[in-house]
């Protein structure tokens, strides 16, 4: 048995040979969970830009919507603005339709009054130098006279 023993004792001990190999996982472990952390800050880095993006876009979007409402409220005012207009110029051309007509009426009732007033001076002028209206005599106007001479 002393044999064993002493044999034993020419063995490397056991404890030694596991306490590096333990030694050994252990730094294995570290590194790997060194990493692994390395890895997820990474993570968390780029999780922290997406949410940043989401965030600007959101807000993006927000204001998007805000400027499509501004965008609708100002085409329903151009377009009441237009239908006022244009109301306000059909309103106006139909005024101008009646003077037009108004006025052709009285060009109409003008050359009946002219006429009127022709036929009147025309009598005038026979009863001037004694012409009646019915008879064929022939009508003389007094000569004018010259200024010139006098």
């Amino acid at each position: 048995m002393e044999e064993a023993i002493k044999g034993n004792e020419r063995v490397p001990p056991a404890n030694f040979s596991v306490a590096v190999d333990v030694e050994g996982a252990w730094s294995v472990l570290g590194e790997r969970l060194f990493e692994i952390r390395r890895e997820e800050e990474k993570i968390l880095g780029n999780t922290s830009q997406v949410l940043e993006v989401v965030r600007s876009m959101k807000g993006k979007e927000e204001g998007e919507a805000r400027y499509l409402q501004r965008i609708k409220e100002l085409e329903g005012g151009l377009l009441q603005a237009t239908e006022c207009s244009q109301n306000d110029h059909r309103e106006e051309l139909g005024k101008l339709y009646k003077l037009e007509d108004k006025l052709a009426s009285l060009a109409l009732d003008n050359a009946e009054w002219a006429n009127k007033s022709e036929i009147a001076r025309g009598e005038f002028h026979r009863s001037l130098f004694g012409c009646e209206p019915g008879s064929f005599c022939s009508c003389q106007r007094p000569p004018k006279k010259n200024k010139g001479v006098g």
